[in-house]
């Protein structure tokens, strides 16, 4: 089971050099794609490990372009699994290579298109390995069967950011693929800023996941592209897509302190989806 992984810059802070060290060392070949304007090292020797490929783009190319990119890499130099990881994920010391020894003993993992783990601190946490099948993994902390990757169309660059993970786990599911989480694995994982607001329906002070404007825009847009690509396939899954999408506009439109911007961007979104305009906003 050779693995590669890896993990997309976007202007990181100095902290993520501390992240990547908890899996960076346990895998056979490093790939560090670089979205940041400048690019955040020099070169490759800056990180002093030859496993390490960096690439800078110089510009955002967004998430589902590298991660094309770096499957296609790792397809050629011959690794079996890749890992993709966001800049602000990490494992606990030791989780990864507890993920990795679950999979390695569980059986039937050829026909596996993704596993993933548990990234929310609230749900129960398993001692031993412990699987479930389920229709979403997100990005980050997931291992891709490259077997599998070949089998699609790889990661929909038209989406550029957002939903790009709900289209790849609707492409292995409909290659009759499975995709299983771990739940004895917690990835530290943050999605979106959090805070607490109260409530107009219960007055109480509650955590809201709030995100840029701009994020909204790629949420709304990308979703509406999937809805239509997909049509009447992945009913049950789309009805918590569309709830997910849902909490997220009336999230924003309630509690975002730049509701009016959200508000525009919303409007963008449907306009161009109704356009056909996809890929990076210019």
């Amino acid at each position: 089971m050779r693995i590669a992984a890896v993990t997309i810059l976007f202007n990181p802070d100095k902290i993520f050099l501390e992240r990547i060290k908890s899996y960076a060392p346990f895998v056979d070949k490093f790939y560090l794609i670089d979205n940041s304007d400048k690019g955040f090292f020099k070169h490759e020797a800056d990180l002093a490990n030859p496993s390490i490929k960096y690439i800078t783009n110089q510009q955002n190319e967004g998430i589902a372009k590298p991660l094309n990119s770096a499957a296609r890499m790792a397809i050629a130099e011959g690794f079996d699994w890749l890992l993709t990881m966001d800049q602000d994920s990490s494992f606990a010391d030791g989780d990864f290579l507890k993920y990795i020894n679950c999979i390695l003993n569980y059986d039937m993992r050829s026909e596996v298109g993704m596993f993933g783990v548990e990234h929310d601190s609230r749900k129960n946490i398993y001692h031993d390995c412990h699987f479930d099948f389920i229709s979403h993994l997100i990005t980050s902390g997931s291992l891709l069967n490259l077997k599998v990757y070949q089998a699609t169309n790889g990661f929909d660059e038209n989406l550029f950011i957002d939903h790009v993970d709900h289209d790849f786990c609707l492409q292995v599911l409909s290659g009759g693929f499975k995709i299983m989480k771990l739940n004895n694995i917690l990835l530290d994982h943050k999605i979106g800023s959090t805070s607490k607001n109260i409530s107009f329906k219960s007055f109480e002070k509650t955590n809201r996941t709030l995100h840029p404007p701009l994020r909204m825009y790629y949420i709304l847009r990308n979703y509406l592209y999937l809805k239509k690509k997909y049509k009447d396939q992945f009913v049950k899954e789309f009805e918590e897509i569309t709830t997910g999408v849902k909490n997220s506009i009336k999230n924003n439109l309630l509690y975002n302190k730049e509701r009016g911007s959200v508000l525009k961007y919303i409007y963008m979104a449907i306009r161009d989806f109704r356009k056909g305009k996809m890929g990076k906003l210019n």
